[in-house]
């Protein structure tokens, strides 16, 4: 192994342990148990448009990806953990959005008025006419953003490539940035990093890889 190869790997092994570090005692294991990743204190409410399950997470798993040797890194096949991570998680996030609290107000509280502490008060507007209604409605809310986020696990699952599943996904984690994460609050001064929609996007790489090579093998 090159000493390129060895600074790499030292990098990334380094990057694990502290991206788990920093999800044990600086998320809270992302807030699945506790507060949000929006900003608010509301227990029991973790949910993909208010952080699940935690950036250090995700950081830790493309870390993990990056340290798979190259004969783990194929596509084909039914299941591929590479190709279907960022399908598993929105599954998985789907599963987490049907908990109890997540149909009451005081769940969808967590989501996108939570996400005001992550903007400046001239922006608030653009949340706030969301907040009024996932808060008003909560059943109605709650049922659309798991229906949102099944979708998406369906459109950037399996072998059959499909165009429209990556670009709706992408789209959703354009919304889930602003509208209920702010941009991380990074546009406050206080954010320390874009949390997590960047980084499941990055997880969806490998689908739009294989998207894009089954394509081309088809014309």
């Amino acid at each position: 192994m090159s000493n390129r190869h060895t600074l790499r790997a030292l990098g990334l092994a380094l990057s694990l342990v502290w991206s788990g570090f920093l999800w044990v005692f600086g998320e809270g294991l992302g807030g699945i148990y506790a507060s949000t990743m929006g900003g608010g204190v509301f227990p029991g409410t973790p949910s993909l448009l208010n952080g699940f399950p935690g950036a250090a997470l995700l950081y830790a798993w493309l870390s993990i990806i990056l340290l798979l040797p190259e004969r783990m890194w194929r596509l084909e096949g039914v299941f591929s953990p590479i190709r279907d991570g960022a399908a598993a998680l929105f599954a998985v996030s789907t599963l987490v959005q049907l908990s109890p609290l997540m149909w009451t107000a005081y769940g969808q509280a967590s989501i996108f008025t939570a996400n005001l502490d992550n903007l400046p008060p001239q922006l608030w507007f653009t949340v706030e006419g969301i907040a009024h209604f996932s808060v008003s409605h909560p059943v109605t809310a709650n049922t659309l953003e798991a229906l949102a986020e099944g979708l998406a696990a369906l459109g950037v699952w399996g072998v059959t490539p499909k165009r429209w599943g990556y670009i709706y996904a992408t789209i959703l984690l354009g919304f889930t940035w602003w509208f209920s994460l702010g941009l991380g609050g990074l546009l406050t001064g206080l954010g320390t990093d874009p949390n997590t929609p960047p980084l499941i996007l990055l997880l969806m790489t490998p689908y739009i890889l294989w998207c894009r090579q089954a394509q081309s093998n088809q014309t």
